[in-house]
């Protein structure tokens, strides 16, 4: 499987990326993706047959807003990552310096204020391939304290052709779940 994440205010002229990237991951794996407005949504739009993790479903369960978000998010990546398909993200804002790459989805999703972020620390530290599309102004603001770097995409990642401008996250030799 491979996953979207998002923000949930992504403006509309990134639909066509999301949808590309959605419809390149969906050729080669099954898609996963959130419930929300923005990314998700553009997401869900190029693949109608991409499997929905609701955060209805959590809150019926009786988890606040917020845990539900939080829980949602992780459902999808676990799911999304359990093939070694890709899990690729459009961020609008810097990673939160609290958020770094670990297997424990709770150090993750610290509270530090990016779900978007906080998905793809936790993608990292499962050891998904991690890729990133800059959707902010300026230069891309990407995480130089998590173990690794960041290179531009520049061939297949997992097998799928994905659209220039995105950024993979390498690890590096320390383990991701040390943080």
């Amino acid at each position: 499987m491979a996953a979207v994440s998002g923000s949930r205010s992504l403006p509309v002229r990134f639909s066509g990326l999301v949808g590309s990237v959605a419809q390149a991951l969906a050729a080669r794996f099954p898609l996963c993706v959130g419930c929300a407005a923005g990314a998700d949504s553009f997401a869900r739009s190029a693949v109608p047959s991409a499997r929905v993790f609701s955060v209805a479903s959590f809150r019926a369960a009786g988890l606040s807003w917020g845990a539900a978000l939080a829980r949602r998010s992780v459902a999808c990546v676990q799911a999304g990552a359990a093939a070694g398909g890709p899990v690729a993200g459009f961020v609008s804002r810097p990673c939160p310096p609290a958020v770094r790459p670990s297997s424990s989805s709770s150090a993750c999703f610290c509270g530090a204020g990016s779900g978007s972020w906080a998905s793809l620390a936790f993608a990292a530290g499962l050891g998904a391939p991690v890729v990133v599309w800059w959707c902010g102004p300026g230069s891309p603001s990407l995480p130089s304290w998590w173990c690794g770097s960041w290179v531009p995409v520049s061939g297949p990642v997992a097998g799928v052709s994905l659209p220039a401008g995105g950024w993979l996250f390498v690890p590096g030799s320390a383990s991701l779940s040390l943080f």
